[in-house]
């Protein structure tokens, strides 16, 4: 039925749109230069979505230079830029006057309900400040023991697919890293959040909120990898709230999967508040706000249980897939890197010799002193950031700044971007990560040694890590980096001192390329099944 809907109505919005964009004043953007829209309803959305993820504003920013105009749905206007002064002006020194465009908002709150990525102004900053000490240094130092066991868990679990191909330990087996690696960031981030274990590594993986999880993230990414019309016609009811009347089935299972997960997270809600100040030092997130919000009621009255829900699932939903994709492109890049990798173990050997006897374990400290663990974690993630876009909104006229002229379409030079109130910008993370002007003429190969150098140009770019996007920058940085990072570099320690990885095919190959289209997972080029990563892997 939605098939047939959006056939006869998106066709005929998109041209209403267009229409009154040709009523209305002429975009301030049309001055810059790009490329030339190749659909009256589309712009040059179906360039995007045909091709590898980021492979088009590559070839525009290659082209047109580093502000770009291009058209989306009904002829719109939007702004590309990897300017790094332009980007420091938007997401650094403004945040608050660019933020997310109203129909992504009313996206995120249909998903996940009114929380921190949906939430702008001062909600947010109310909702950050409320919710900083769960990744604070003491915390997270007390999570890392939970993190080590999952992460045992997963090295027993390749260990045993390994013999059992191999036939013997001496072997090695074709694994297809990329589920095994978002199985144990699911149970991480469900015993992080709030003690809650997915069980997604064991047997009893197949629980009811795991589920509802699962079928809310994997819904979530098929709408948008539907065909355009469907897609188009989905971001387009966000503007015309007579066609929010027509519930595609999709829509029907998000709203399932969120009823499922607000049920279970109240569950825990109940248990966290009735232990409450009993609780020895917490080690997960939710025991830790109520602990907060028991001891400081005050500051705490603006977050209601409803909100805490919503923070929850936020946590949930966007941290297990993201940690996943996010460790095995590391694996990818040290598996088509093996000078990497062997050095890599190198250093992480060496730091067992000095390892704390009474845990057995590298501490969080341990491990971020080890330097060049930080820069292939760096590097993998500057090359492949999970979260590749985002996008923003002007909420008034504005100039942003220019860190080199750039010719617009006139030929003139111009300094200054000019901006009108609601004017759409796309943030292109991947593109800026893999800029030459911060990051070199070799921007695009696995270095991790420029980390190590000072090769990274980080006066000439933005960002929390010495100029890549990866997490952003400003007050609207990936608020869980730290836990991130944590996860990252004890699965790649734990991982890395007990296998080898190398590439599916003797000599290399299959070619791996990136795909969408909300996160950047792997899938093999030419091919038509979904997400994969598999990797030769051998039992040191």
């Amino acid at each position: 039925m939605l098939d047939l809907i959006a056939f006869i109505f998106a066709p005929v919005l998109a041209i209403f749109y267009y229409l009154a964009r040709m009523r209305s004043p002429r975009s301030s953007i049309s001055v810059l230069p790009g490329p030339p829209s190749t659909s009256v309803f589309f712009g040059n959305l179906l360039e995007i979505f045909k091709h590898e993820i980021g492979a088009p504003h590559e070839k525009w920013f290659a082209e047109y230079g580093p502000a770009i105009c291009f058209r989306v749905w009904g002829g719109a206007t939007r702004l590309a830029t990897i300017d790094p002064k332009a980007l420091d002006h938007i997401l650094l020194k403004h945040s608050y006057a660019y933020p997310k465009p109203d129909f992504l908002r009313r996206i995120l709150t249909k998903t996940l309900g009114e929380a921190i990525l949906s939430s702008e102004g001062v909600d947010h900053k109310r909702q950050r400040s409320l919710l900083n000490p769960a990744f604070s240094p003491e915390h997270l130092r007390a999570m890392t023991p939970m993190i080590y066991k999952v992460a045992y868990q997963l090295n027993e679990k390749l260990h045993e697919s390994v013999v059992k191909v191999a036939s013997g330990s001496k072997g090695n087996a074709v694994i297809d890293v990329l589920p095994w690696l978002n199985r144990a960031t699911f149970d991480i981030i469900g015993l992080a959040s709030f003690g809650y274990n997915f069980d997604a590594l064991g047997k009893d993986g197949k629980r009811e909120l795991a589920n509802a999880l699962l079928q809310l993230s994997r819904t979530g990414e098929t709408i948008f990898t539907s065909g355009a019309l469907k897609t188009n016609f989905y971001i387009l009811k966000n503007g015309f709230p007579l066609l929010r009347l027509f519930k595609s089935e999709k829509e029907k299972v998000i709203a399932h999967s969120k009823m499922v997960i607000n049920r279970e997270t109240a569950k825990a809600l109940d248990i966290a508040r009735k232990q409450g100040e009993n609780l020895e030092p917490p080690n997960d997130i939710l025991s830790l706000l109520i602990q907060n919000r028991t001891s400081e009621k005050s500051q705490w009255e603006e977050m209601d249980n409803t909100e805490l829900m919503n923070q929850l699932a936020t946590f949930i939903f966007a941290g297990h897939e993201t940690m996943g994709s996010t460790v095995t492109w590391c694996l990818w890049c040290l598996a088509t890197h093996p000078q990497a990798q062997a050095k890599l173990r190198a250093e992480l050997n060496e730091a067992n010799k000095k390892i704390n006897k009474a845990t057995g374990q590298l501490s969080r400290e341990d491990l971020n002193a080890l330097p060049y663990l930080d820069a292939v974690f760096r590097e993998g993630t500057r090359l492949f950031p999970i979260v590749f876009f985002t996008l923003r909104a002007a909420s008034h006229d504005d100039q942003i700044p220019l860190s080199k002229p750039i010719r617009a379409k006139s030929g003139e030079w111009i300094n200054h971007i000019p901006i009108s109130a609601g004017q759409e910008m796309a943030i292109p993370i991947l593109s800026y990560n893999r800029s030459k002007e911060v990051f070199g003429n070799n921007s695009n190969e696995f270095v991790p040694e420029r980390w190590l150098s000072g090769e990274v140009n980080s006066p000439a770019g933005t960002g929390e890590w010495g100029g890549s996007l990866t997490f952003l920058t400003g007050p609207r940085t990936c608020i869980a980096y730290q836990l991130i990072l944590l996860e990252a570099k004890v699965l790649l320690y734990t991982l890395i001192t007990k296998f080898k990885f190398e590439e599916r095919d003797q000599g290399g190959g299959p070619e791996i390329e990136r795909r969408g289209p909300l996160l950047l997972k792997p899938g093999i080029k030419n091919g038509s099944g979904g997400a994969t990563m598999p990797l030769r892997v051998s039992i040191i």
